[in-house]
């Protein structure tokens, strides 16, 4: 059993020594170093299942509506604004 890691997890020796040499480079605690990198993984887990959840909800109100905007306008528009123009979003269509 490794000291960083919560009862029920292990890491590798190679990364238990990676730890070490982080947590003295930088002057923190290792349990610092694990709870961060935990929490930014978990952060980056729930913001992608945020994400698919919303292109779900997208995709399911433009098979109820049929609303839509072509890749061609998306494009138009994206190229307005990275000249500085301040051109709203093309209304969405059928």
């Amino acid at each position: 059993m490794n000291k960083h890691v919560g009862k029920q997890h292990e890491v590798s020796p190679a990364i238990e020594e990676r730890l070490e040499r982080a947590a003295e480079q930088l002057q923190i605690p290792a349990d610092q170093i694990v709870e961060d990198a935990l929490a930014h993984y978990l952060d980056r887990v729930e913001k992608r299942s945020e994400l698919y959840a919303e292109l779900d909800r997208r995709y399911e109100d433009y098979r109820k509506t049929g609303l839509h905007l072509t890749n061609a306008e998306v494009k138009e528009w994206l190229l307005k604004r990275s000249r500085g123009e301040s051109d709203t979003l093309p209304e969405s269509h059928t």
